[in-house]
């Protein structure tokens, strides 16, 4: 069975994706059994 993979695309000066990515790791934290994978990629240097 695959494992869900999010890519979380952020930006350290945006405030909203800082509080997403605090709510993410929080349902990660919450719901372990699923094995979920939070991929962090920075929009401003990871564009491609």
């Amino acid at each position: 069975m695959k494992q869900p993979v999010l890519k979380d695309v952020r930006a350290d000066w945006c405030p909203t994706c800082k509080k997403l990515g605090m709510i993410l790791a929080q349902f990660q934290k919450d719901n372990f059994l699923w094995g979920l994978t939070i991929q962090n990629v920075d929009f401003d240097k990871q564009r491609e």
